[in-house]
Parts: C-alpha cells; structure tokens; sequence
C-alpha cells in the first residue's frame, strides 16, 4: 500500500472536492438559506433610506401640501403602506419629495408638517414619517437568515477541509462499529446518530472515531467499515461511506 506524504498527495481535483463539499446537509442549508437570505435583504435593502437618521427632535418644520397619496405593496402590522408627495417651500425655493406612513390620514391638497435638515433642506419629510418605504427593522428579521446561512457554509467549509487533507494524505484503513447514540437533531425526519467506530492503525493502537448521520444504515452494511485516517493523527478520520462514492473509486485508484 502506498504511503503519500506532505510532499506528495494524492490528486484531489477541484471537481471532488466540490462533490464531497455539497454531499453534506449543512452545504445544502448554507446555500439556500444565504441565497433566500441575502436575496431577501438586499429586495429590503434597496426601499430604505439612511436619511431618515438625520432626522431629530430639533429638525426645523415648515407647512408643505400634499400633492399624491398611493397605496404601496407593503405592509406594516397588516395596514398598508401609503407613498406620500408633498411639496413645501423653503427661504423662497420650492421643493418636493415623499414620505411613507402606514396609514392614510391625509388626504390630497391637504396640509402637513414637514421637517427637514437645516443645511440640505430638500431632506425632508412629514412629521412622524419616514423616507424609507420599509421601516430599518426589517433588515432584523431578514438578515438572520443570511447570518445563519454563512454558519452553515463556515462549518461545512471547515470540516470539507478537513476531509480533503486526509483524502490527501490518509492511510487507508477499517473501522469496527461500536455503538450508536441517538441525537436530539433530526433530517428530513429522520433521526441523526452519532455513530462510534474502532480503529486500529498500523501499530496496533485503537482509536474511536465518531461521525454523526440521519443514515445510519450506510454505516452498518458491512463488518468493517472502510475509513481513511491521517498517519500523525489516526483519530483523524473520515468514512468513506459518509462520503460520494465516486470517492471511495477515487481512494480505491490512489492506494
């Protein structure tokens, strides 16, 4: 059996690594939920205004005259999000712009309060309004979702490294099963297990490698579980039956 070293591994294309990267629930959970999530965040991101910051207590107030009220496609607290244009003038210049509430109390032709920022007066916006279309809070309820989907992706990311180490530089080797414990995490409705395996490496000393799966019985088809293990760090290890099988031909042509 060869042996590969540091300095010589085995050919691991970017082709299989990308399949032993996708084999996995969490690669799978990582990118769907990082796509829904930041496809989410970013429609969110586009209707909200930074403006609205500049805004407080002190801002300066003039009358203005509601020009157009229009229903939006939002909602807020299940009431529709209204588009307000108005006009207001300012030291003799005239200006416009529009506000969102969610509610509609004005009408057109109506007059409002508006306040806006002393040195860049055409900011501005009614009283007890916002120039965002989508209040700031939504980028709360959004963002968890790409957040948790970047976790998905460093664990994966982390632990797909791993096993493209040891199917690099691994000793190819068999693993005895030990025992089973269930876990409280399931797939698909199906439970997850943490499943035990002995192993024993070329010197006769035993080590237990433990992997966890919602299919355990690709671990239980045979007596001796094939395995790769790192000859540093026998306790290493990966399964092969974890992975594609197009890796286990792989290992197959490389030992």
């Amino acid at each position: 059996m060869k042996v590969y070293s540091r300095s010589e591994a085995r050919p691991v294309s970017k082709i299989l690594m990308l399949k032993v990267f996708f084999f996995k629930v969490p690669a799978v959970l990582g990118v769907t939920f990082t796509l829904i999530g930041g496809l989410i965040t970013i429609l969110f991101f586009q209707f909200l205004n930074f403006n609205d910051f500049k805004f407080n207590s002190d801002s300066p107030v003039v009358k203005g005259k509601i020009l157009h009220v229009d229903a939006t496609n939002f909602q807020e607290n299940k009431r529709t999000v209204y588009q307000y244009t108005f006009a207001y003038e300012i030291k003799g210049t005239n200006y416009k712009s529009i506000s969102y509430l969610s509610k509609n109390h004005l009408e057109e032709d109506s007059e409002a309060e508006i306040e806006y920022i002393e040195d860049t007066p055409q900011i501005a916006r009614i009283k007890g309004s916002r120039m965002g279309g989508v209040p700031f809070w939504v980028i709360f309820v959004t963002s968890p979702f790409l957040l948790l989907g970047l976790v998905f992706l460093f664990v994966n990311i982390k632990k797909t490294k791993s096993e493209i180490e040891i199917l690099k530089w691994g000793i190819k080797g068999e693993g005895k099963f030990s025992g089973a414990t269930e876990t409280n995490v399931k797939i698909n409705n199906r439970r997850v297990y943490e499943m035990l395996f002995e192993l024993k490496d070329k010197d006769g000393k035993i080590y237990i490698i433990s992997t966890k799966t919602h299919k355990p019985e690709r671990l239980k088809d045979e007596s001796m579980e094939q395995l790769v293990y790192m000859p540093d760090n026998p306790a290493n290890a990966v399964l092969l039956d974890t992975l594609p099988k197009v890796v286990k031909e792989f290992m197959n042509q490389h030992t």
